[in-house]
């Protein structure tokens, strides 16, 4: 389509996909622990799945009693990302780029309270 925008074109974007996995990178390795019984990191989110959001990707961590989630939003190309930390379904806390550093404390003492080791 003439136009259209291509993938390449994302990458001038100051936050695309390649810089949120990135963003979460650290986030991923905290949820990477034994006894996790979700995926530590996915771009593929539900709601990019669904169209409704451009980029849609998620760092998690459960164990029997605990469903923790550190989620990245983007509505559409050019947009800020919104960082929300989610236990089940209910938001905890929403974070702006800049408060990435608060949020990934938050996620390692969470980390801590699922899995003490």
């Amino acid at each position: 389509m003439r136009g259209a925008a291509r993938s390449n074109d994302f990458a001038a974007l100051r936050w695309n996909r390649k810089t949120v996995a990135e963003a979460l990178a650290r986030f991923k390795e905290v949820a990477s622990f034994q006894g996790n019984s979700r995926t530590s990191f996915t771009e593929a989110g539900g709601r990019k799945r669904d169209g409704s959001m451009w980029v849609d990707a998620y760092c998690a961590m459960k164990t029997a009693d605990r469903n923790y989630v550190f989620v990245c939003y983007i509505a559409k190309p050019g947009d800020d990302p919104e960082f929300r930390l989610l236990d089940g379904e209910n938001i905890l806390r929403v974070y702006t780029f800049d408060e990435l550093d608060a949020a990934f404390l938050e996620w390692q003492k969470l980390r801590h309270s699922v899995d003490p080791t």
